[in-house]
């Protein structure tokens, strides 16, 4: 049990989940707390740290200086992780121009497009680009 495949091996010998599947339990509970959980047994997923940011965001009450630095923390770290991804790094800006911080948003909109521009991908290369204009018009806004 123990020298199996760390994905593959059951959260206990005796038990029927695989520690892979209880991480997708974990991710699609959707949640801080089931997200959380999940960063404690795979800390670099970058999707599951950005989600976890957006989260966290979403609950945020104003004022709240120990949310926006997990936020930061989390959504700069899967952008760190994932360093070619540009829907993280869109990820990043939307969530650095929510907490105020606009030139490091605007930095970030930068860095997923380079990305996207040497995506071979048209379907993502248009999504980033949509998703970008959307970005850029709440930097505006605020």
């Amino acid at each position: 049990w123990f020298m199996e495949d760390r994905y593959q091996r059951r959260i206990s010998p005796s038990g029927g989940l695989s520690v892979g599947q209880y991480i997708e339990q974990l991710v699609a509970g959707d949640s801080v707390q089931s997200l959380r959980e999940a960063l404690h047994i795979v800390p670099d997923k970058p999707a599951v740290l950005s989600r976890l940011s957006q989260l966290i965001l979403e609950e945020k009450k104003p004022d709240d200086l120990r949310a926006e630095k997990e936020i930061r923390f989390y959504s700069q770290r899967a952008a760190r992780i994932a360093k070619n991804d540009p829907v993280l790094w869109l990820d990043l800006a939307e969530t650095l121009s929510h907490l105020g911080n606009r030139q490091a948003a605007q930095k970030a909109l930068a860095r997923a497009g380079e990305f996207a521009a040497k995506a071979k991908d048209r379907d993502m290369k248009e999504r980033v680009k949509r998703r970008g204009a959307e970005i850029r018009e709440l930097l505006k806004r605020k």
